[in-house]
């Protein structure tokens, strides 16, 4: 089972922004769209997976996700993105991407992974 990662934002998660975030981690991690395009899993070179990440999705009830996150800012839109990565090495190229994400779109960032 792999690692859950969960990112909580203002906007929603966008190739652009992911392509940053993993170059600057990891240059050579490549994006690719899987499931028909509702989820964009990074690859390394050897085409193992690092990160899965599935499209984000606009909060209208912010309820129980405050159970989860704590509280959340009152003004504007609220983006739920949840991604995941395998318990390997390459799994901590993954979770080092989404903490990039995360504070390249000023989400709140939480893994999931017992620690």
């Amino acid at each position: 089972m792999p690692r859950e990662v969960y990112l909580v934002s203002r906007e929603p998660m966008t190739l652009p922004a992911l392509v940053e975030a993993a170059a600057g981690v990891e240059g050579s991690l490549v994006p690719r769209l899987i499931n028909g395009g509702a989820a964009i899993q990074l690859v390394d070179l050897a085409d193992v997976a690092v990160l899965t990440l599935d499209a984000s999705r606009l909060v209208h009830d912010t309820f129980d996700l405050e159970r989860i996150t704590g509280p959340l800012p009152a003004a504007g839109e609220v983006w739920w993105t949840e991604a995941t990565a395998p318990w390997t090495p390459a799994g901590e190229i993954g979770v080092a991407v989404a903490r990039a994400l995360a504070e390249l779109l000023q989400a709140r960032c939480t893994v999931e992974d017992g620690r």
